[in-house]
């Protein structure tokens, strides 16, 4: 009689037949896996470095079955309290061989090829081995802190297109033993006793995986102001000064904050003609089209360049009553009072509107003797001789 065991896994049950594992369902993404060991070293005088990972436990996979050109992935170890401090190693497309159980990777030039990853072996629901020649980054000259170290195998698996990352936590607070040692050829970090735990994501409320902040900077989405950063793309401003993101500011020659193009536009002063914006009010000619900033003109229907009222006014046509001026020039009444053009009356002393002279003629009262006239209707004579009453 063969002997059959069922092994339940987050997300996953898979059935053990004859040496053979068989995914009955999909499996998680994110799990946490028991981490066995890491050893990490580096000969500071050959500059020789050696890296090895070990987790275990039912939750090791890859996704469904695929071919080798299907898989690729990555292994990062880095401190909880110094995040930044990181090792990032690629296990690159196409790996060796892949079965139902066991999907291999070798690199027999590291550090040199693709990766300094020598090799990788996944077994599924048992053991994920990871080897190399290269620390990715990783500074072990200084022994963690408190927070520990973390170690997060990750796998693409092109063939059904998911993403698998398999996380251990080494840290004396959960029974880990973690050995640093320094000697006169370099150095080496030893953990071993991994417990499992919860994917590094951008919205746990804690600051981990490559984040400068909590949830934010690295592969997370931009700081806040005022919050850690490692560079520009750390922040919304995208200006990081001495760590910590800086407020965005209409002087720091960037297009960042409500800016619609480089330190114009939004709440800074109005863009050039030409430059980006999204509305009228970026711009210095207040008028926005196909998304740039245009030229002033007498016809845009908007107040901007010298005009005193809306296309009029100061080098534009005169501006009828009720826009604004500078002068009476500016008005087609020629009054101009507290800034405002005012409509042609028969007492404002200005001959305007259809008076044929100042405050008489046409639809005002006629005009006397002497006075300019159209027609003798005109004139008080009803005598208009040669353009005069």
């Amino acid at each position: 009689m063969t002997c059959r065991k069922i092994v339940p896994i987050l997300g996953a049950v898979a059935i053990v037949s004859a040496g053979l594992w068989i995914a009955v369902t999909s499996w998680a993404s994110d799990v946490g896996v028991l981490g066995s060991a890491v050893s990490l070293s580096s000969v500071t005088i050959t500059g020789k470095q050696k890296l090895k990972s070990v987790q275990k436990g039912g939750n090791v996979h890859v996704g469904a079955t695929t071919t080798p050109a299907n898989l690729s992935g990555q292994l990062e170890i880095y401190y909880v309290d110094a995040p930044a401090n990181k090792a990032v190693l690629a296990i690159p497309a196409p790996w060796t061989s892949v079965s139902p159980t066991v999907a291999r990777y070798k690199n027999s030039l590291a550090p040199a090829g693709p990766t300094p990853v020598r090799t990788a072996v996944i077994s599924t629901g048992r053991v994920a081995k990871v080897t190399g020649k290269g620390l990715g980054g990783l500074d072990i000259a200084t022994p963690p802190g408190a927070g520990g170290v973390i170690t997060v195998l990750t796998v693409q698996n092109a063939g059904d297109a998911s993403t698998h990352r398999m996380c251990s936590l080494y840290a004396l607070g959960n029974g880990s033993v973690i050995t640093h040692k320094v000697n006169s050829t370099g150095y080496k970090l030893t953990l071993k006793k991994g417990v499992e735990t919860a994917c590094p994501a951008c919205a746990d409320g804690i600051k981990n995986g490559n984040e400068t902040a909590i949830d934010c900077g690295g592969s997370c989405g931009p700081c806040d102001d005022g919050e850690t950063c490692n560079g520009a793309a750390d922040c919304l401003s995208a200006v990081c000064t001495s760590g910590v993101c800086q407020p965005a500011l209409c002087t720091d020659g960037l297009r960042n904050g409500t800016e619609s193009d480089v330190d114009c536009g939004g709440t800074c002063p109005g863009c050039p003609n030409g430059a980006d914006c999204t509305s009228g009010t970026d711009c210095q000619s207040l008028v926005c089209t196909g998304g740039a900033c245009q030229p002033t003109q007498c016809s845009d229907g908007v107040k901007n360049g010298s005009e005193t009222g809306v296309d009029c006014g100061n080098g534009c046509p005169d501006c009828p009553a009720g826009q604004g001026c500078d002068s009476s020039d500016d008005c087609v009444s020629n009054v101009c009072t507290g800034g405002i053009c005012q409509s042609a009356l028969c007492s404002d002393g200005v001959q305007n509107g259809n008076e044929t002279d100042v405050d008489c003629g046409g639809s005002c009262p006629d005009c006397a003797n002497g006075k300019h006239c159209s027609i003798a209707g005109d004139c008080q004579s009803a005598v208009c001789t040669g353009g005069v009453c």
